[in-house]
């Protein structure tokens, strides 16, 4: 895999990075990480636009496109920890050979080993066996991405939360994540280039 292009689309600027820790699993909506959300390519965009009205508000209000800014960040393969099947030595991650890596889940059988070992044990309340325990995954790994998402019946709760190929990285600083703020002219031609490719997607249907 190569380096990644990745996107931040955030209501306020971003004056810095900073990691987040993990709460225990204690809510029934707990379901995804906190940390920096990146997208890959253009898919934040292209789900605002298929969004709430509130979504496609950023869009359309009088403020234009200084109602949201929008970042690039370029991850590099020596910060991804890449899975398509099995998941590294469970003493590796513990001795923290992965601390500083973003695991990278490609795939069914990936998603699924990474389901086997992290999942939630404790039945706190129901369909707890679907859930995350992401205070463990962040000992072992600075973030988790997730790509090509293909949801079909089989995949836990906790994927479907995912809604599109992107990643939460709650120790950026350590992964070598970087954002880069789009100017305001670049973001309307990107917002006008995923609209257009909305509507040819459509009307080919």
């Amino acid at each position: 895999m190569k380096d990644l292009v990745l996107t931040h689309v955030s209501p306020e600027p971003i004056n810095r990075l900073y990691d987040v820790e993990q709460m225990v699993l204690r809510h029934q909506n707990h379901v995804k990480p906190h940390g920096l959300w990146l997208a890959v390519g253009n898919l934040w965009v292209r789900s605002l636009l298929r969004g709430t009205p509130a979504d496609r508000k950023l869009f359309t209000g009088r403020a234009g496109m200084s109602k949201f800014c929008m970042y690039r960040a370029t991850l590099r393969t020596d910060s991804m920890c890449i899975v398509a099947a099995e998941l590294p030595p469970l003493a590796d991650c513990q001795a923290g050979k992965h601390r500083d890596q973003l695991l990278v889940l490609v795939g069914f059988d990936a998603v699924l080993a990474f389901h086997t070992r992290y999942r939630h044990e404790e039945r706190m309340h129901d369909r707890a066996n679907e859930r995350i325990d992401w205070s463990r995954i962040a000992k072992h790994f600075a973030g988790l991405m997730v790509c090509y998402c293909n949801y079909i019946h089989s995949y836990p709760r906790w994927y479907y939360e995912w809604e599109f190929d992107s990643a939460c990285v709650w120790r950026p600083v350590a992964a070598g994540i970087a954002l880069h703020q789009l100017p305001e002219s670049q973001v309307k031609k990107l917002v006008k280039q995923t609209k257009d490719r909305e509507k040819a997607t459509w009307k080919s249907r």
